[in-house]
């Protein structure tokens, strides 16, 4: 049988302690990251589907809030209601607060008349932050059960596939 003997060596994408430690590997450090993520592709395109995703419902949070906002997700106008896509507000109708930013109900209305452009723009934001604070937890848990499992070994293991299995179905 053959046998591989890996010797202990120092590949050049491994800093030293010491350059952690102050912080002067920084740069390099960056450099490394985002030449690996460069040559991973499905990983440059995750990354700009999530900024594209994050920079919608940042637009939402900003142009559906405040005292005056642009596209006001509550505002009810009865008359313009079950509008299809790309249709043209009735200026005739509608008071000049209630017609919507360029006079176009771009994803058309509800049966309400509300919005459903500005409706989705509000609802990114919330989705986005309930997905942050599921990671968060879910983040905090994994830290406590793994730290439980690496203190405990053999033993937590079981415990932690239980705990894992409940969490998927609940």
């Amino acid at each position: 049988m053959n046998q591989v003997v890996i010797q202990n060596e120092t590949r050049p994408n491994e800093l030293n302690a010491s350059a952690w430690r102050t912080g002067s590997g920084r740069a390099e450090r960056f450099q490394e990251t985002w030449a690996l993520l460069k040559k991973n592709r499905m990983a440059l395109v995750g990354l700009f589907i999530f900024i594209l995703f994050f920079l919608v419902a940042l637009a939402g949070l900003i142009l559906t809030s405040g005292p005056d906002p642009l596209f006001d997700p509550a505002m009810v106008r009865l008359e313009e209601k079950l509008l299809p896509p790309l249709s043209r507000a009735n200026i005739e109708v509608l008071a000049p607060e209630e017609i919507p930013p360029f006079g176009i109900y771009l994803f058309g209305t509800d049966d309400l008349g509300r919005d459903v452009l500005s409706r989705m723009l509000q609802g990114a934001w919330v989705s986005l932050t309930v997905g942050f604070v599921a990671v968060g937890i879910s983040v905090i848990i994994g830290i406590v059960v793994g730290g439980l499992a690496g203190y405990y070994g053999e033993e937590s293991l079981v415990a932690g596939h239980i705990l894992g299995a409940t969490l998927m179905l609940g």
